[in-house]
């Protein structure tokens, strides 16, 4: 179903966890969340598809974000993917796919467009991976990241210690 701003403590903490792994993360206060829900128009580049993944009881299990714009002109991207702790995902995923498909087909009849499928890029340790190993038969080498500092000498600062230690 689709996430709202009641969701966003559940997402918010699933995300500052997943998060944890990253070398690299967008912190997100509650009002970035509410801005991501609800501050893009759909037809924005930018506007994501966030879901809420439940439980056939209706229990949040996890939640997902799908880029409306296709990738290489065939894919629907999921960027984002997080499971809470003990949740089934192997069992969860054909459901998750399913749902997906929804989406790819609405995406591909409103862009005029045969969609070939769908793309997961939460990055290359994901654990969805590891849980359905056999579902992602493809592996894209990743590529580089552009990150605006919005302040070189702060940053060059911050990072000073941990590039000292590596050159000794």
């Amino acid at each position: 179903r689709a996430m709202t701003v009641d969701d966003i403590p559940f997402a918010a903490r699933l995300y500052a966890r997943d998060g944890a792994r990253s070398l690299v993360v967008c912190p997100r206060d509650e009002s970035f969340w509410r801005f991501l829900l609800t501050g893009y128009s759909p037809d924005s580049f930018e506007y994501r598809h966030y879901r809420i993944i439940e439980t056939t009881d209706g229990r949040a299990m996890g939640y997902l974000s799908a880029s409306p714009e296709t990738w290489w002109n065939h894919f629907l991207g999921v960027v984002e993917i997080a499971f809470d702790e003990g949740a089934p995902v192997r069992a969860a995923m054909p459901a998750v796919l399913r749902a997906l498909k929804v989406i790819v087909d609405a995406q591909g009849a409103q862009q005029k467009k045969d969609l070939g499928g769908i793309m997961f890029a939460c990055g290359r340790e994901h654990p969805v991976y590891e849980a359905v190993p056999e579902l992602f038969t493809r592996a894209r080498t990743p590529s580089g990241w552009f990150i605006r500092v919005p302040d070189v000498p702060i940053f060059i600062r911050h990072i000073a210690p941990v590039l000292e230690s590596r050159l000794a």
